[in-house]
Formats: C-alpha cells, sequence, structure tokens
C-alpha cells in the first residue's frame, strides 16, 4: 500500500522522531493501519483513526500509542524490538523536553500523564460497542461471583463481612465516597479498606493522604493489623505481647502491595499520572485517597472543581477498570439530620450525590456523648448504592486500634449482627432494629434476601 501522508514540520526533535516513525514503516512494508491495529490486539487496541493520526499529525503524539506501533513494526522488519523500543523512546523524550522545555525527568512525567489522557481520549473514540461484545464480560463477572471466584478480577473484598454482602464487594470503575464529621473515624476505615485489600488479599493498592504523613498512617496500619493500642505505641508503654504482635506484623505487611503517598501538592493530574502508572506497572486494584477537600485542579475555579473533578476520578476509575475511594468531610447539622438525606450533611452534597456510585456516611452515636448506651458501635450508612439497596450496617469502632471491625449478626436464631434497611421514611426504622421480618414492611423482599444469603454465606464460610 502507499505510505501513509506525513506532516509538514519544522527541524527539531519532533521532526527526528516523525521520519524515523515512517521509515520504520517504510521498513515493515508500509502495513496498512487495520493491519497494524490487528498485530497490536486486544480491546486496548488503537482505532486506525488513532493509529492514522500519529502518522499523519503535526502534534507528538501519546506514548502509549507510539510504544506499540514500534513493536509491531519492529517485528514485522525483522528488527531488535527491544532496541527499537528505548530508540524510539528517547527520540519522544527529546521531542517531549524541546516542547516543553522539561527537564528529563519532568518528560518522564509528562509521559505517563499523556498516556492517562491518551486512555480517555481512545475510549471516547470508541462511542460505542455492540451488546455480543459487551455480554461475555458480563457472563464472566456474574459467573465469577457465583463462584466466589471474584476477588481481584472483578470484585475487592471491604473487610468487613455485612458490607460485603450488601455492596457485593468494590466493583471495577465504582468511586465510593465515604464521608462523616472530623474525627468520626474515615481515616481508619479508609485503612481498613487499604489492609483488607492489599494486606489480607494482596490486592495492589495506593494510599494518598493529605492529611498524615507516612510514619502515622504507617503507625495506624501496624496498630490496627497488629491489634496493639496505638497509645501505647506513641508513648513507649508496649509490653512483650505487644512487641510479638508488631514483629509478626510487620514481617507480614513487608511484602504486601501497598504503596502510601503524601504528596506536598494535590493536583488530580497527579494522582490521575500516578495511578495510570502503577495499572500499568502493578496491576493497581484500589485507589483510596484521603480526602477531597485536598484535591486541586488548576485548570477550573474553586467553585466549579468539587464536581469536575469527581467526575475526572470517575472516568478515571472506569477507564483504568480500578476502584476509587475518597473521603469527604460532613457538616454538623444536628437540626437537619432527622429530615433530610443522610448524604445532605456532606460538603458539597449535590456534586456527590450525582456523581459517585457509593456514598457511605460514617456515624458514631458515642461521638459527642462518651456515655451512650451505644458507645464503642458505628453506624455506616449507605447512603447511596447505584446498583443495589441502601441500609445501615452497624460495626464495632476499635478506636485504641485504629480500626473498624465485624460485629455479630443474628440470622434464624442465631447471633452473627444488625443490619438496618432503608424505607421510605428513614425516621421509622428504630437505631436497635435488626432483621425481624415487619408487617407491611417496603424493604421486606430485601431483607429476606440478604437474611437468606448471610445464612447461606455463613454455611460456607464454616
Amino acid at each position: 500500500m502507499p505510505g501513509l501522508k506525513r506532516a509538514p514540520l519544522e527541524p527539531g526533535p519532533l521532526s527526528d522522531l516523525m521520519d524515523a516513525l515512517h521509515d520504520l514503516h517504510l521498513a515493515a512494508g508500509q502495513t496498512s493501519t487495520r493491519d497494524l491495529q490487528h498485530d497490536i490486539g486486544g480491546r486496548d487496541a488503537p482505532s486506525h483513526a488513532a493509529i492514522h493520526k500519529v502518522f499523519a499529525g503535526s502534534k507528538l503524539p501519546t506514548w502509549r500509542l507510539v510504544q506499540p506501533l514500534v513493536q509491531v513494526m519492529a517485528r514485522r522488519a525483522r528488527r531488535d524490538e527491544a532496541a527499537e523500543v528505548e530508540r524510539f523512546r528517547t527520540m519522544w523524550a527529546q521531542a517531549a523536553r524541546s516542547g516543553s522545555n522539561a527537564s528529563e525527568s519532568e518528560a518522564t512525567v509528562s509521559m505517563h500523564a499523556e498516556e492517562g489522557k491518551s486512555v480517555i481520549e481512545e475510549e471516547a473514540e470508541q462511542f460505542s460497542r455492540s451488546i455480543s461484545e459487551l455480554m461475555p464480560g458480563v457472563l464472566d463477572e456474574i459467573e465469577a461471583v457465583a463462584v466466589r471466584s471474584a476477588v481481584g478480577s472483578f470484585r475487592i473484598p471491604t473487610g468487613l463481612d455485612i458490607l460485603d454482602i450488601l455492596l457485593g464487594g468494590w466493583s471495577q470503575g465504582y468511586l465510593i465516597v465515604v464521608g462523616g464529621r472530623p474525627s468520626s473515624g474515615k481515616t481508619a476505615l479508609l485503612l481498613d479498606f487499604c489492609r483488607a485489600a492489599s494486606v489480607k488479599y494482596r490486592l495492589p493498592a495506593l494510599f494518598i493522604s493529605g492529611e498524615m504523613n507516612n510514619r502515622e498512617l504507617q503507625s495506624r496500619l501496624l496498630s490496627a493489623e497488629a491489634r496493639v493500642s496505638s497509645h501505647s505505641m506513641r508513648t513507649g508503654q508496649m509490653n512483650d505481647e505487644d512487641w510479638r504482635r508488631i514483629a509478626v506484623t510487620m514481617s507480614a505487611m513487608a511484602d504486601a502491595p501497598l504503596r502510601i503517598g503524601t504528596p506536598p501538592v494535590f493536583r488530580i493530574e497527579q494522582i490521575c499520572t500516578e495511578a495510570t502508572m502503577l495499572v500499568r506497572e502493578s496491576g493497581l486494584k484500589l485507589l483510596l485517597i484521603d480526602g477531597l477537600q485536598w484535591i486541586t485542579d488548576c485548570e477550573v475555579p474553586d467553585r466549579l472543581s468539587v464536581e469536575l473533578i469527581l467526575r475526572r476520578l470517575k472516568t478515571l476509575a472506569e477507564t483504568l477498570k480500578i476502584s476509587i475511594i475518597i473521603s469527604a468531610h460532613a457538616e454538623i447539622r444536628q437540626e437537619e439530620a432527622l429530615t433530610a438525606s443522610p448524604a445532605a450533611r456532606l460538603t458539597h452534597s449535590d456534586a456527590i450525590e450525582r456523581v459517585a456510585d457509593v456514598v457511605i456516611i460514617v456515624d458514631r452515636p458515642d461521638q459527642d456523648d462518651r456515655e451512650h448506651l451505644r458507645a464503642g458501635e458505628a453506624d455506616l450508612i449507605v447512603a447511596k448504592n447505584r446498583n443495589g439497596p441502601t441500609a445501615t450496617v452497624t460495626v464495632v469502632f476499635q478506636g485504641h486500634y485504629c480500626r473498624f471491625a465485624n460485629m455479630a449478626y443474628v440470622v434464624n436464631g442465631e447471633y452473627v449482627g444488625t443490619i438496618k434497611f432503608s424505607q421510605r421514611n428513614p425516621r421509622s426504622l428504630e437505631p436497635s432494629q435488626s432483621l425481624r421480618r415487619m408487617p407491611g414492611n417496603p424493604a421486606l423482599t430485601t431483607r429476606s434476601f440478604i437474611e437468606n444469603f448471610l445464612t447461606r454465606y455463613l454455611q460456607t464460610v464454616r
């Protein structure tokens, strides 16, 4: 076939890169864009238009597009694939550095940032897919969930059994917002989700915090996992058993695929870049961000930034096929607690309710009254669940260990905990109400389903 048309460019690194690209294409037999796409293969293969744009465009193409093209053309030209990739990587970095006057390290960061952008751009190019393409993936997920083999591939366990039953775990592409008042335990809950994924199930996770430094986060992780009082750790009052627990836990956590970031600048662009890079390098599955108020977007004014930041995170989750959990502050509005939706307590609640897939509010009855009858308990109010029922799940808050834990529930006369399902009128449910069936209860079908499911679940795991 005739060679692909090349755009006129001024002499420089970009022109040199494009010359080398067209020379390699010639050496590969001037392969058509359709054949190049076929050689790359897979669902993530670029479209014909994207490949044509690489050769004919007048701007620097993303490295994510250039790399697979260089690989397949090198194979067709019977050249050393690794050497060609390295040669073009150097030329691409020089072109990127030349265009932005950046250093080599900054050019590398730019490369990953461009990769993240290109993922979204390529998804936009393929606006729709036929149902015949989509159906196998849906059936694979349903089958994996049914036989409990979905961990890591489709679902990520939350670490709290009843929350797993209610939500089915964290799904790919989900944006989850965890809200609560200051000191209600948002960070502890996010760290629990992180421990469950990374330490227990060995799934790669990234925890980014604007609230604490690395030492504080590591101390909390050790305290929660080893069940050693965080106060004893800070004040040096640990006994021999505490030291033994710490030693065993540190050994187990050392190999966990967990990364912690406490960046001085909290920009959405940096988060997208880091997540994209880790998905490629280590297969990142879960991204946790503490908290929403620290993230900035340099491209939009503050009054518009929150919803746009949430939408970018949602797009990032769907594109990279990961789950993203982010914490947000709730305002103290006692007078509205009985009339408004639980999610209305959150700062920027309108934006959060529109964009998030799951919204969980942390409510601790003993936060204002230490002598409260329910001291030591915490309600996780699932105020929004895009693909399932909403409910209030009661768990144990072990503040001295900086962690939340499962509470026992009662099913068929066996004490295994409490779960309270929301109705049209949330106030009609008393705090102590459990899984008892009630006449005229709108949530009866859902309650019966989870009651039966929980019974089968307990029989399975025992």
